[in-house]
């Protein structure tokens, strides 16, 4: 988004509050000492005492009390850059988790400066759309599925330039009276014509002062035509796919490598085409390209012959879908339209040359039952034991607005237990998943499957993660995250996959930046910056983001 909008003659920063400084502000060394003493009944147990619960129940009051002392000071800070600099404008980037503090530090600025407009755009509009605004009317207008068309645009009627209203900016969402609008989508056909990122350390603050380690996200493609009942991206997209050539993209890797001394990459697609990753390994084969990367994509056309090609450019790992491994789940219950043989032939293929497989499962999940747990079990072992390079990542099913499994949730067994959809949609928009957590100690949210709590769900999905572990595969992690692993030199994923849940769980933010600032050599040379972005989990920020024109 910067890049754009500096090709449009804005000037632009991008104020990132998703580093180890943000956890060092938060956690105490009070909180780090007790949380790390309470660390062993979080990680090791299916069940806690109460006294445990008890003690977390307090640490999580006293961390919103530090979390919000910390907005203010951000506030503060921002309302001081605005008094400075000729500010027409604020923008944020809405994560799950993230949306509250958004709005917090926007009404603060709101009170001070009551003329400036305020954007909103990112996951969390694509999900909940004009309930944001209904719920934070604060924002001004929010951007739906891509901004790079829109936010322009936007900063032009900011300024009273061009756009004398907000009916003529396609792909947003306002109030206007009484009256909620969403207008037109206006899609970017070609993703080659858009311009390469920029991580300046003028316009991107927090890039050169070790607040980051970086896999830089690359945006090879958007959309999936698979159209899977339990994805909200169908509704972004319209099950269409757009992909930048496989020459470009590898003109945009070797531009990044070379301004920013990056060499490890996660495609941001949620499914790219075996097509574009064939011709992206090819140009960077033959252009002797030295980079590390991780995919999502999906099984149903993936070759050994492909796997291959993609292991020898720099492929580290794949994201891949199984979430059943019940043939007739995944048709009916999941929409997915993958086969079972086709997923061994890929994990084979994978295993063959020395990839690691991050395995994707939604458990509980419509018309499950014991026979398909014990199937999900098997599965999983059959595959993957004895494996060391794999993960599966498992989540009970989620009920997302815009997805087929929330537009049609009795004929998948949902049941929302709130009064209306909307107060369920309400609820869901500030719900914060804790991803390094045990689901079993994830909120409740007010819906049931199959009969069954949204707690119970919880338990279920972790009883799924126990019963792999005993087999010593690693439950929950996703390959980007253990890409950092390889990235630091961490031989055993496992212990990686530990390390980090503790030092993220305690809020470590010492040895958070000691991973940050630590050498490595890679590709038999000294790298000038550390490759891999840390996602902050947890209640913190998510990739918050404010752009200030």
């Amino acid at each position: 988004m910067a890049a754009v909008l500096i090709s449009k003659g804005h000037s632009v920063k991008i104020l990132d509050y998703s580093t180890t400084e943000t956890i060092r502000k938060v956690y105490s060394s009070d909180i780090r000492k007790i949380l790390y003493s309470l660390s062993g009944s979080i990680f090791g147990t299916t069940s806690l005492e109460s006294k445990t619960i008890e003690q977390l129940k307090e640490i999580e009051t006293e961390l919103q009390t530090r979390e919000e002392d910390y907005i203010a000071k951000i506030s503060a800070n921002l309302i001081t850059m605005i008094e400075k600099e000729d500010i027409h404008w604020i923008g944020f980037k809405l994560w799950m988790g993230g949306i509250k503090q958004s709005a917090t530090i926007a009404n603060n600025i709101k009170s001070k400066f009551p003329n400036i407009k305020v954007f909103g755009g990112g996951p969390n509009v694509d999900l909940f759309e004009s309930t944001i605004i209904k719920e934070f009317p604060v924002f001004d207008a929010i951007v739906f599925a891509e901004g790079e068309l829109a936010l322009p645009l936007l900063s032009d009627w900011a300024e009273n330039n061009k756009y004398k209203s907000l009916h003529d900016i396609p792909s947003i969402i306002f109030k206007e009276g009484d009256k909620y609008y969403s207008n037109n989508v206006m899609r970017i056909e070609d993703l080659n014509v858009l311009p390469y990122p920029t991580y300046n350390s003028d316009i991107y603050l927090n890039i050169a002062n070790n607040q980051k380690m970086r896999i830089f996200c690359f945006d090879e493609s958007r959309g999936c035509p698979m159209g899977c009942a339990f994805c909200p991206d169908r509704h972004k997209y319209q099950r269409k796919r757009f992909e930048k050539t496989g020459k470009r993209c590898v003109e945009e890797l070797k531009y990044l490598q070379e301004k920013y001394g990056v060499s490890y990459f996660r495609y941001s697609g949620s499914n790219t085409s075996i097509k574009l990753l064939n011709d992206i390994a090819d140009n960077i084969l033959s252009s002797n390209l030295k980079i590390r990367y991780s995919i999502f994509s999906s099984a149903s056309n993936m070759k050994e012959e492909i796997i291959a090609k993609l292991a020898k450019s720099g492929l580290f790992g794949i994201f891949i879908g199984l979430e059943s491994a019940n043939q007739k789940q995944l048709k009916e219950g999941l929409g997915k339209p993958i086969k079972l043989s086709h997923m061994e032939k890929t994990i084979s293929a994978c295993k063959a040359h020395n990839i690691f497989i991050s395995m994707s499962v939604i458990y509980p999940a419509p018309f499950s039952n014991e026979e398909i747990f014990q199937q999900n079990v098997d599965f999983i072992i059959n595959n993957l034991k004895d494996y060391d390079k794999c993960s599966v990542p498992i989540f009970p099913a989620g009920l997302y607005p815009n997805s087929g499994w929330f537009d049609e949730n009795e004929q998948f067994g949902f049941e929302i237990i709130k009064p209306t959809k909307e107060d369920y949609v309400r609820e869901a928009l500030t719900y914060n998943y804790q991803l390094i957590l045990p689901r079993q100690l994830w909120k409740s949210l007010s819906y049931k499957l199959n009969g069954i709590s949204f707690s119970k769900l919880l338990q279920e999905c972790h009883r799924l993660a126990l019963a792999i572990s005993k087999h010593n595969i690693l439950p929950y992690f996703p390959e980007a995250n253990l890409m950092m692993a390889n990235l630091l030199d961490y031989n055993d994923y496992r212990k990686f996959a530990k390390e980090s849940n503790l030092l993220f769980f305690a809020g470590d933010a010492d040895k958070l930046m000691d991973w940050n600032i630590k050498k490595i050599s890679y590709f038999k040379h000294t790298e000038k910056w550390l490759m891999a972005k840390v996602e902050i989990l947890g209640k913190l920020f998510v990739d918050g983001v404010c752009s200030l024109d």
